[in-house]
């Protein structure tokens, strides 16, 4: 018990020490609609994702910043390797799991005037081809409820259409550019508390 509390508490805080800094917002393409990353000072970031009814949000602490990093390039592989035997087999509908394992995540979102959180959720990437599209899942509309009350719920989707999606995101994660934008976060820091001392 004292560990789940632990757990609860230090998310909260990083969380809370996240949406307290001066943040650095870059935009990218999901699934055709164009969305956000937002990068902390401390090295984490969180990623907007798709939802019908709210704002819903992804967060990847920065100590699980190279894990998210290497589980992405491994399902991009996969997915690459999948994309192929569909084209090749005249695939045109399928939906499979692809075996890799992400860093837990927090999710977070918006309900009336509140943000409700659901900490330690497991990415679960899929290969998917519908309508002719191809897909990179990392997370297919499962429906997700707060840690604080069952009832309050999102149903988001966290995924890539195509190749050029893919490696944009790759791209906005790459180490230089997430410690380039901690880094101009730090100086805009830096620069308000020399105007307001």
């Amino acid at each position: 018990m004292k560990k789940i509390v632990l757990a609860v508490l230090l998310s909260f805080a990083f969380i809370g020490n996240a949406l307290s800094s001066d943040l650095v917002e870059e935009t990218f393409d999901m699934a055709d609609i164009e969305r956000t990353i937002t990068y902390f000072t401390n090295g984490g970031f969180k990623i907007e994702v798709i939802e019908e009814r709210n704002s819903t949000y992804v967060f990847v602490n920065q100590k699980n910043v190279e894990k998210f990093r290497e589980a992405l390039r491994k399902a991009k592989d996969k997915y690459q390797e999948w994309k192929k035997v569909a084209e090749d087999n005249n695939i045109e509908e399928v939906i499979n799991e692809i075996d890799v394992k992400f860093p837990k995540v927090t999710i977070e979102w918006e309900y009336g005037d509140e943000k409700w959180y659901y900490f330690n959720y497991k990415l679960n990437p899929e290969f998917a081809k519908i309508n002719g599209d191809v897909m990179l899942l990392l997370i297919d509309f499962p429906i997700i409820c707060a840690n604080r009350n069952r009832y309050i719920t999102t149903k988001p989707m966290f995924g890539f259409k195509g190749d050029d999606e893919i490696n944009e995101f790759e791209r906005l994660i790459s180490i230089e550019v997430v410690e380039e934008n901690a880094k101009k976060g730090e100086k805009e820091i830096e620069r308000k508390n020399e105007l307001f001392k």
